[in-house]
């Protein structure tokens, strides 16, 4: 994606209705990136495991890792909603998939079975010579961390063990 694509999609009816949604609130501003707008995120990889959709993880994830050190809450805001018309644009670029529902949270009689799964997605990773494998397989552990029942970030992990690569270079 380069600026005069991301201007063109900026410039679609399409576009400016679906992304100006958005609410956000100073108050809540992480808790929106670190739900809805990472599901998005993690459903748009699962049914496109291309270049770009990895990045709106691995992008997500940087960008909460930034929030509590951006001084000012309207900034934070700002940050957030720049992260928004990116993955809104990454998204009509992906030619606009259904996404899938989110699949069920873990509940804690998974909690075995998680525990050996992300074992074996970090023996994955640990042995991969493909740094996206490794970076997306580090960037979803460090997001389970933050909410441990979600389970779309163990899926998408297990997806790129599964495919042997991070995202399907027919489509880059």
């Amino acid at each position: 994606i380069n600026a005069e694509y991301v201007g063109a999609v900026l410039e679609m009816e399409s576009f400016r209705k679906v992304a100006c949604h958005l609410r956000l609130d100073e108050d809540t501003v992480t808790e929106t990136l670190a739900g809805p707008l990472l599901s998005i995120a993690l459903r748009l990889y699962m049914q496109c495991p291309r270049f770009p959709t990895l990045h709106g993880i691995t992008g997500g994830q940087a960008l909460l890792t930034l929030l509590p050190h951006i001084p000012q809450p309207r900034q934070r805001v700002m940050a957030v909603r720049v992260y928004w018309t990116w993955l809104c644009a990454v998204y009509l670029q992906s030619g606009v998939p259904p996404l899938d529902p989110e699949p069920p949270a873990f509940t804690p009689e998974d909690e075995f079975s998680v525990v050996r799964r992300w074992s074996e997605v970090r023996n994955t990773a640990l042995t991969s010579t493909k740094p996206h494998v490794i970076k997306m397989a580090w960037t979803c552990w460090q997001l389970h961390q933050r909410a441990p029942h979600q389970s779309l970030y163990l899926m998408v992990c297990e997806k790129q063990a599964q495919d042997g690569r991070p995202y399907n270079l027919e489509k880059l």
